[in-house]
């Protein structure tokens, strides 16, 4: 039997979302345009300057590994191919209506506003999801309220939910062996700060509280499950005070967190044998 294909992981999605949830804990905008030097959280292996303390250094320490056991191998099953999502007049009947869809794991959501029409709310949620970073599907307008989704491999479009506003139409599809799973990833977020700091600046110590908060917080734990991340753990794992980092010394805390996400990954078949009848042959 052939090896069956390696689960395709959106890990520049997760990287920004976490990014940009870690700017979001520590108070910070992450609409901002911050500069090489003056971003206060980074990835370990972006290969950047280290930005003026305090700041935030995330890395990856453990996974993705399996959780829960073995993937799930799906019966042989009709995978999506494409899909049509049409956005509903009561998506904009009143400012405020909610427009949500979920794909791929990735929640999509904006809020109507006064005067807007149903070609607006489309167009906007088609912006919204041509912006998304690996996705697993190409997004394009179809006719005037309507968006077509092509998935990009097989079984790289899945799990499509209109929540709100819309509605799912006409889909095409392709037989698939599917393969479903979980897996968990572990991250250390370390802050640095000077230990000659003003007062008025948070210590690291503060700021792994402030992550620990935003980690316990239902409205920050939904914008990372938007993105099909799903905080399962955090543990602190140390704090130092007036650490060596070549000729100075920095403050330090840290913790981490475990994350688990979904998997999904599809070998195309050409054909099916459902049951095969055998009939003896008399003597």
């Amino acid at each position: 039997m052939a090896t069956p294909p390696a689960s395709f992981i959106p890990w520049r999605r997760y990287k920004d979302a976490l990014g940009w949830w870690a700017l979001e804990a520590l108070g910070f905008d992450p609409e901002s345009d911050f500069d090489a030097d003056a971003n206060p959280v980074l990835w370990a292996d972006q290969g950047e300057e280290r930005p003026g303390l305090p700041y935030l250094e995330l890395l990856v320490v453990g996974g993705p590994s399996r959780r829960g056991g073995q993937d799930h191998r799906r019966p042989p099953e009709l995978a999506l191919a494409t899909q049509i999502v049409t956005v509903l007049p009561s998506a904009v009947a009143a400012a405020g209506d909610a427009l949500r869809l979920r794909a791929c794991g990735e929640l999509f959501e904006r809020s109507a506003e006064a005067g807007d029409a149903v070609e607006d709310a489309r167009d906007a949620l088609l912006a919204l999801m041509q912006a998304s970073i690996q996705p697993g599907y190409t997004a394009a307008a179809s006719g005037g309220a309507s968006i077509l989704l092509t998935a990009e491999r097989v079984g790289s479009l899945w799990g499509v939910e209109a929540l709100a506003g819309c509605e799912l139409g006409a889909s095409t599809s392709a037989l698939a062996e599917l393969v479903v799973g979980k897996r968990e990833l572990r991250i250390r977020a370390t802050c640095y700060g000077a230990p000659d700091a003003d007062d008025a600046d948070p210590s690291p110590a503060e700021w792994v509280g402030m992550l620990q908060d935003a980690a316990a917080s239902p409205v920050a734990r939904e914008r990372l499950r938007g993105q099909g991340l799903v905080i399962t753990r955090v543990d602190a794992v140390q704090q130092r005070v007036s650490a060596l980092s070549g000729p100075e010394r920095e403050n330090r805390a840290a913790l981490e967190l475990t994350l688990a996400f979904s998997v999904v990954r599809g070998t195309a078949l050409a054909s099916w044998v459902d049951a095969v009848t055998v009939t003896p042959i008399a003597p």
